[in-house]
């Protein structure tokens, strides 16, 4: 299990439940550990920008996933924020711009106006 960063307020529940913090993993998730890693992640952000029929619309849906499963299992954090993170996290996949949102999930989130809708 990895923990974004603003998923931090979740560790006490995953102590209890006997998940250990794994340091190496943690020592290697750090921004300058993953600044290494760029190089090798720019072809495949490239191929995604470029609209390739396989990766750009799995990024799209993972953006989507994301933001609706924080929007929906978020305590304490507002949907605005959520909709920051999920900006930055498709962006970090190479997306080159914000997907669409069905207007009837967006209006089932609470976050029609907030989003492209299609």
């Amino acid at each position: 299990m990895v923990l974004l960063p603003f998923e931090r307020h979740r560790m006490k529940t995953v102590r209890k439940r006997g998940i250990q913090q794994d340091s190496e993993l943690t020592d290697s998730l750090t921004l300058s550990k993953l600044k290494e890693f760029e190089g090798v992640l720019e072809p495949t952000r490239a191929r995604i920008r470029s609209g390739h029929v396989l990766l750009t619309p799995n990024a799209e849906a993972a953006y989507r996933s994301f933001l609706a499963y924080y929007i929906a299992n978020s305590v304490g954090l507002e949907p605005f924020k959520v909709l920051e993170y999920a900006k930055e996290f498709a962006f970090s996949t190479g997306l080159a711009e914000l997907p669409s949102i069905e207007s009837k999930i967006a209006t089932r989130l609470g976050i029609i106006g907030l989003v492209a809708v299609h």
